[in-house]
């Protein structure tokens, strides 16, 4: 089984110091929606590893809409690409919190 690593960037959004009242969605993106988001395809990206013999890393460039669905994903890099076209499917079903302005953010799997 590969072990799956993953550090993300947010290139688009804020920290926020308090959660906003739960009426009222946070602005944009941030580390914890993000990573939330990211928990719910985790086993899915998982599973790409474990069908694919290529080690490395792959990094991924993702959209995300206001609504917390994904609108774009780029595989940026990857040691093989069946492998980075797996990672960026199951990338699209990841769901993310309800946020005002949406955002982006890059994302590496390390397989």
């Amino acid at each position: 089984m590969h072990r799956v690593l993953a550090a993300l960037f947010v290139v688009a959004g804020t920290a926020a110091a308090a959660p906003p009242p739960a009426s009222d969605p946070p602005d944009s993106l941030d580390r914890d929606i993000i990573t939330r988001g990211v928990d719910k395809v985790r086993p899915q990206i998982r599973a790409c590893g474990d069908k694919s013999s290529a080690k490395g890393k792959v990094r991924l460039s993702v959209k995300v809409a206001p609504a917390g669905n994904t609108t774009n994903i780029e595989v940026k890099s990857t040691p093989d690409a069946a492998l980075g076209n797996c990672v960026a499917a199951a990338m699209q079903h990841a769901t993310f919190e309800r946020t005002k302005n949406g955002g982006a953010f890059a994302i590496p799997f390390v397989f």
